[in-house]
């Protein structure tokens, strides 16, 4: 069933010339290393904090190895979104939520889950245990 979906995926994208998608380059990235190599190099890379939220959310459709070890090694970015002194929305909330589509299972990752420091420790905890992260800068504040 895997290589009948994955050859309808390489029609399609090889059919549609110019027209490809982002859509269809996510799907053609699972069981391409290559392809989700460049997801993960994109999302790492990023600092605009909106397309940051926005590549977590593509990594977290792809959710393999590779794109969820990208997640968690961003766990501890600084990127803020939104407007100061009306609403401010810190990155690190997309990459929990991109985190939770791979580990529904996982309480700590459900939405509302961090209202403090001690919701993104568990958080961090799980990346460091999971994905063999070692952090290179402190976690930033709540």
């Amino acid at each position: 069933m895997a290589n009948e979906a994955r050859k309808v995926i390489e029609d399609s994208i090889a059919s549609a010339g110019e027209k490809v998608t982002e859509e269809m380059k996510i799907a053609a990235a699972l069981g391409d290393a290559e392809l989700e190599k460049e997801f993960a190099d994109a999302f790492v890379r990023e600092n605009d904090p909106v397309e940051k939220g926005r590549l977590a959310r593509v990594l977290g459709f792809i959710g393999t190895q590779t794109a969820l070890a990208a997640l968690a090694s961003e766990m501890r970015t600084d990127l803020i979104d939104g407007m100061p002194m009306v609403s401010l929305r810190s990155v690190r909330l997309d990459i929990v939520a991109a985190l939770s589509f791979a580990f529904p299972d996982k309480p700590f990752f459900y939405n509302n889950a961090i209202m403090d420091d001690s919701g993104y420790e568990r958080v961090e905890k799980f990346c460091e245990t999971t994905f063999g992260v070692r952090w290179k800068k402190e976690s930033p504040r709540f």
